[in-house]
C-alpha cells in the first residue's frame, strides 16, 4: 500500500529513543557487534549506529546488502546483532559449507515467514524477532525473541495505545480490518509532521 510518492517524516529525538528502548538496547550490550548494510538515508540504517552509540557496542557498515556476501560479512566483522528487512532474501541461497556458524545472536527483521525456525537452526542465529513500524511511528506492536505465532508483529508496548478503527472512528471486531490509530505516554514519540507538507500532516 502507497498512498503516493513518499514524504519527508520529521523525527524527534523522542521517537528514535523510543524504538530504540524496547527493540534495540534491552539486547545489546558493550560486547557486542553491530553491522548493518541499512541505509543511511532510512530510520534502520540510523537507528544502527544510534543503538551502538547508545550501548557502546561496536559499529560495522557495509554500503549496501548483499545476499551472496551476507555471511560472510558477518564472520569478518564478528557481528552479534543486526537488522534485516526480509530473511527470504538469506533463505533462498543456495546452502553453503559452514553457513550456519556465525557469531550472530539476534536479528531484528520486518516479516516472520512460516520457515523462520527452520532459517534459525540453518542460519545458526539464536533469536529472531519483529516489531510494527513506519517512519512515522514508534514501534508501538512488537514482539518477543523467537514469537510462537509468526503471524502477528507482536503485543502493544508499554508506553503505547492503539486503536483499529473504521472510516469514522469507531473501533472494529476482532478479525476485521481497520485503520490503526496509535497514542503514546510521552511526548514527542511520533513524527510531527511531513516537512514542507501541511496538507498531509492534517
Amino acid at each position: 500500500f502507497r498512498s503516493g510518492p513518499s514524504k519527508a517524516a520529521l523525527s524527534p529525538y523522542g521517537q528514535i529513543h523510543a524504538v530504540l528502548k524496547d527493540n534495540y538496547l534491552k539486547w545489546l550490550g558493550p560486547d557486542d557487534v553491530f553491522m548493518s548494510d541499512a541505509a543511511l538515508f532510512h530510520v534502520t540504517g540510523l537507528l544502527a549506529i544510534y543503538s551502538s552509540l547508545f550501548t557502546g557496542a561496536a559499529f560495522v557498515r557495509y554500503p549496501r546488502f548483499s545476499a551472496t556476501e551476507y555471511w560472510d560479512r558477518i564472520r569478518a566483522s564478528g557481528a552479534t546483532a543486526t537488522t534485516l528487512s526480509r530473511i527470504e532474501f538469506l533463505w533462498k541461497q543456495p546452502p553453503r559449507p559452514g553457513e550456519g556458524r556465525t557469531t550472530l545472536r539476534w536479528m531484528l527483521t520486518g516479516q516472520l515467514p512460516p520457515y523462520t525456525a527452520e532459517w534459525r537452526k540453518r542460519f545458526g542465529v539464536e533469536s529472531v524477532f519483529t516489531f510494527f513500524n513506519m517512519s512515522e511511528l514508534c514501534a508501538p506492536l512488537q514482539s518477543p525473541p523467537n514469537p510462537e505465532n509468526l503471524r502477528t508483529v507482536g503485543k502493544v508496548r508499554a508506553g503505547a495505545e492503539v486503536r483499529l478503527v473504521d472510516a469514522h472512528d469507531n473501533e472494529v471486531s476482532v478479525g476485521e480490518v481497520g485503520e490503526l490509530l496509535v497514542r503514546t505516554d510521552l511526548p514527542w514519540e511520533i513524527s510531527t509532521e511531513y516537512l514542507n507538507n501541511p496538507a498531509a500532516t492534517a
